[in-house]
């Protein structure tokens, strides 16, 4: 069984599919345009140069179609842009692209319609804020980010706190071919909730997270979190939600919880960032959804609560540049904090990733004075 994970070279969870892949018994190979993470871990079978989405569907297609020359029998992607160019291209790209319809791919991607169905399924979705209303903070997103057509944006949410910002953040978007909303900035904690549904829509897989740090500190992702009990209401109605739009395959969805309600503010339907949380807590994401990829049915599983995870670079960030308790104190309290939690980088089984990519930062410092901008 040969797989091939598709991404940008800096996505920390494609590591993590890696080793997971290969504990399971996959051959697996990683298709970039730069030699990153994931490719560098001594579980990665090959590395295959390829352009990225935002250079341009033709070219890479011819990039993905040469690595899928060598034998793959599937493609997973680990980025918005890999999913929806990988789901466009099918045709061209043949059966290891064993996704669900394209409509589906859109529905799941596109804010406006999975926040409308989201609503209609009893979910609770973020107020938009139109133009002139004078409500801030707001975030602002991409409605569709990836889109095969538009140049490479930024796949993280700004937080605009004036009309300056919200117009500088909007036109961004819209200059790299992108459509930009805004929504209520909605104070709270981030948490997580991941589904893989079958392709008869029965929920296989489930697990949920809850975040105690993030970066950026505003709207950023998880630093610091811990597995919970998953939500039966919560799962379920994530797990209708995710079948209704005609989606099977993973699903992790992002909450901010009040203390009046949890409000669905993302869907990351393909390897995200924090998955090596799930993974250690017994829901393997990335050989479940490639054995649904072939066909098969995977064993129901669900992550175990009382599991910590840390990404020990995002978490150092927030300490040096946004700490509220003293940056000393706060460092080493990070630090501290990564003993006994699991990583995506970090593995003293494969250490070369992690390894490397502090040489870089030590190198970026020594040049620029700062490692961490």
């Amino acid at each position: 069984m040969r797989v091939l994970i598709v991404e940008d070279g800096y996505q920390r969870g494609a590591l993590t599919a890696v080793r997971a892949l290969h504990k399971a018994g996959w051959h697996v190979g990683v298709a970039s345009p730069v030699k990153g993470h994931a490719a560098r871990s001594r579980h990665c079978s090959a590395w295959h140069p390829a352009p990225q989405p935002s250079d341009g569907p033709d070219r890479f297609e011819r990039g993905i179609n040469a690595a899928l020359t060598t034998g793959y029998d599937i493609v997973l992607p680990a980025g918005d842009a890999e999913l929806l160019t990988l789901s466009s291209l099918r045709g061209s790209l043949g059966p290891a692209v064993p996704l669900p319809d394209h409509e589906a791919v859109v529905n799941v991607l596109d804010k406006g319609i999975w926040e409308r169905e989201a609503a209609a399924i009893g979910l609770e979705v973020p107020r938009r804020v139109q133009a002139g209303e004078g409500r801030f903070p707001v975030v602002v997103k991409e409605l569709l980010h990836g889109a095969p057509s538009g140049k490479h944006t930024r796949s993280e949410a700004v937080v605009a706190m004036d009309q300056d910002e919200l117009d500088q953040a909007l036109t961004e978007i819209r200059s790299n071919g992108g459509t930009g909303i805004a929504q209520q900035h909605i104070p709270g904690t981030l948490i997580g909730v991941i589904v893989i549904v079958d392709r008869a829509g029965q929920v296989i897989g489930r697990g949920q997270q809850e975040a105690f740090r993030l970066w950026p500190a505003e709207a950023g992702v998880s630093t610091y979190a811990r597995t919970v009990e998953p939500e039966t209401e919560l799962v379920d109605k994530l797990g209708a939600l995710v079948h209704e739009l005609g989606w099977w395959g993973p699903a992790e969805a992002q909450f901010i919880e009040t203390d009046s309600q949890k409000v669905l503010i993302d869907i990351n339907p393909r390897i995200y960032g924090s998955m090596a949380l799930a993974t250690s807590a017994g829901l393997d994401v990335a050989s479940m959804w490639a054995r649904l990829c072939r066909g098969e049915a995977p064993t129901p599983a669900r992550a175990a609560p009382g599991h910590r995870y840390q990404w020990l670079e995002g978490d150092l960030r927030r300490a040096l540049f946004a700490s509220e308790n003293g940056r000393v104190r706060d460092v080493g309290r990070t630090v501290a904090a990564s003993l006994g939690a699991h990583h995506s980088l970090w593995s003293i089984r494969d250490p070369w990733p992690a390894t490397r990519f502090a040489a870089t930062l030590t190198g970026r410092a020594l040049r620029k004075g700062d490692a961490w901008s």
